[in-house]
Formats: C-alpha cells, structure tokens, sequence
C-alpha cells in the first residue's frame, strides 16, 4: 500500500498536498459531513467513540462535531498510516482555539489494523472523505467495519467515482490509466476492482497551473452498485446518494454523492 501512496511519506509532497486542500470543494465537503455526523450523534447517548480513517492533515474542520465531542467527554480517533500526514495534522491543530486538542487521539496505522485493534461494537460514528476509493477488498472492509460498529452506527462517507466513465481530469487531479494519461476529450472505461492514477494540480481548478511535483497516488474503482450490494451483503442499511438529500443545507453549489451505512 505504501508504494501507491508514497506522496504521503515524502514531507515535502505531503505538506504541499495538505495546502492544496485549502480549497472551498474540500471545506464544503467537510461542512456537509459535520452537519451529517453532528445531526446524527445527538440521537445517541454519549459518550461517543467516533473515528476518521484516512484522516489526514485537517483536523481543523468539523466544527459543530468537535465541540459535541468536547462537551460530552467523548473522543475521535484520528487513523492514518502516514506519520507525516499526522505531524501536519497535529500542526493544523495549533490553529484552533477550542478545546479539540483534549478529544483526539492520532494513530498511526493502516485502516485494517486500526479496525482489527479495537473491540467488537464499540465505534458510534465512523468519517471516510475522499477515502473509500483507497480500498482494494471491500468485502474485507464492511466485513471488518460491520463487526466493529456498535448498534445504531453509522459510517458516511464520500463517493468519488459513481460513473465508470474516467476523464481526463478533475477540478483538482489530472487522471491516468494503466500508466498513460487520458487526453483531453476522450474517455476510459474502468471495471470493477481496476487501479487508476491521480497526479494533483498546483492550483484546484485549474488544469493549466501543472501538476504538483511527485504527487500522485492509486485509488481502485468500484461501482456504486456493487459498494452497495457489498455493504448489504454483511448486513447494513444503505443510504446513497445526493448529499443535499442528508442536511438541510443549500448555501453550498458543488455536486457530491453521499454513501451512508447504517447498522441496526
């Protein structure tokens, strides 16, 4: 896995890649999963043992959720197998002025031995952003994750890729395809399980800014029907679509879809 993602070990890359999310796609998405997420804790009991996979650099959004956390004792996990994503997280960390410091523990571990750590049916609330797409073996992963939620849990998460059809880019990374850049106007059919490759643009939407220099990383497409049907299979409610379907909020003009499982 490291070999895929080794712009995360490369202080360098990672550091120019976690300012580079300093973009509003990115707050946005991080707005719309505190308000799913916060929504949801407040018709749990506390405390809560909620937890961030793939979590990165900015442990300086989810707002409304660190400040449940916080009064309620609870705590968020904050999982990735990057020391050097955590060292900057721990550094974004310092511009908060609340008191989130006090809820978050940093673990440095892959998502499968993070979840294999814990005990059964202890995680209330579980966040994936711009992450699902790292995972090779979902079967393995809702397996795993399925046994580890406690009842009436959720896990949200974004999906990125609900089409098959790849393009040339995004508003944020160019796209390549066994190797091979995909050029402007033409398309790549991906199948279930297929690897493809993002190199990131110096400045978010704008192709012709270039790409940042050695920041690249492999993520694996899977349908949206069978992330769904694998979800199902080892026994979640499944909730899938536009996120504006989930909050109550309008102010933000961007498209994403939403995956939300859900165990009873």
């Amino acid at each position: 896995m490291e070999n895929e993602q080794e712009m995360f070990f490369n202080k360098t890359v990672a550091k120019e890649f976690a300012e580079h999310e300093q973009n509003e796609k990115n707050y946005a998405t991080a707005k719309v999963f505190d308000i799913i997420a916060s929504n949801f804790l407040k018709t749990k009991r506390p405390p809560y043992h909620t937890t961030d996979i793939f979590a990165g650099a900015h442990p300086d959004r989810y707002h409304n959720l660190f400040k449940i956390l916080t009064e309620t004792n609870s705590q968020i996990d904050w999982v990735d197998y990057s020391p050097i994503m955590l060292d900057l997280a721990k550094e974004y960390l310092q511009s908060c002025e609340d008191n989130r410091k006090q809820t978050i523990n940093f673990i440095n571990k892959t998502y499968l031995d993070y979840l294999k750590s814990l005990q059964n049916e202890t995680l209330d609330l579980i966040l994936v952003k711009y992450s699902l797409d790292y995972i090779d073996n979902l079967e393995e992963f809702f397996s795993l994750l399925y046994n580890k939620m406690g009842g009436n849990s959720i896990l949200i998460s974004t999906l990125t890729a609900p089409s098959n059809t790849l393009k040339s880019h995004s508003t944020n990374a160019k796209y390549f395809f066994k190797g091979k850049p995909i050029p402007e106007g033409e398309e790549r059919k991906l199948k279930d399980g297929e690897k493809f490759t993002i190199k990131f643009f110096k400045e978010s939407g704008n192709p012709n800014s270039g790409l940042i220099e050695n920041a690249e990383t492999t993520k694996y497409y899977f349908s949206q029907n069978v992330i769904i049907e694998t979800a199902k299979k080892q026994g979640f409610n499944v909730s899938c679509g536009d996120w504006k379907q989930f909050t109550k909020e309008n102010k933000f003009d961007f498209d994403m879809n939403v995956l939300i499982l859900k165990k009873k």
